[in-house]
């Protein structure tokens, strides 16, 4: 899917340049892998140029990614092993958060990318769902989750963390 592919890309960019300068990261080669018949990251041999009138010629036609169910989510999450990568200085949160984004893409599933800016100047990315109304924050690295905002919130507060931004991309 054109818009898909793209948009993911613009995630990503925008997730690297937001870990830099709130981490002050060093630069890094990141890595796309490919995930079955609809690649959440795909590479081309040459630069495609696309107009609104065109067709991507080498895009899969996928279906329309779905917002999950409460159990859907909770399946996902049991199966998805994310969590279990080992962090390093050169995978950190934001490529947990795009690993775990690329999974649940190629499951099907409508996900968001969140970035949190917190007063103490350091930043975080998690995955977000929308179920049932509500966005489901995924923090991959922990393998935990939180629904709602304020719950959001509530929970980066109690680790001595105020959220100053939070962005949701979805």
């Amino acid at each position: 899917m054109r818009t898909g592919a793209l948009r993911v890309e613009a995630v990503i960019s925008i997730a690297l340049l937001a870990s830099m300068l709130a981490a002050g990261c060093a630069l890094f080669s990141p890595a796309f892998p490919l995930h079955g018949e609809c690649p959440a990251y795909a590479e081309r041999p040459e630069p495609v140029n696309i107009t609104e009138a065109e067709e991507c010629p080498a895009c899969v036609e996928c279906p329309e990614p779905v917002n999950p169910t409460e159990e859907e989510l909770k399946r996902f999450l049991r199966e998805d092993t994310t969590n279990m990568n080992p962090r390093t200085e050169d995978y950190l949160c934001l490529h947990y958060t795009r690993d775990f984004v690329a999974n649940a893409e190629a499951a099907g599933y409508r996900v968001g990318v969140a970035f949190l800016n917190f007063f103490n100047g350091q930043g975080h990315s998690m995955a977000v769902f929308e179920v049932d109304g509500e966005l489901v924050f995924i923090d991959v690295e922990k393998d935990s989750f939180m629904i709602g905002e304020e719950t959001l919130r509530l929970a980066f507060e109690a680790q001595g963390r105020r959220i100053r931004h939070l962005v949701v991309i979805w």
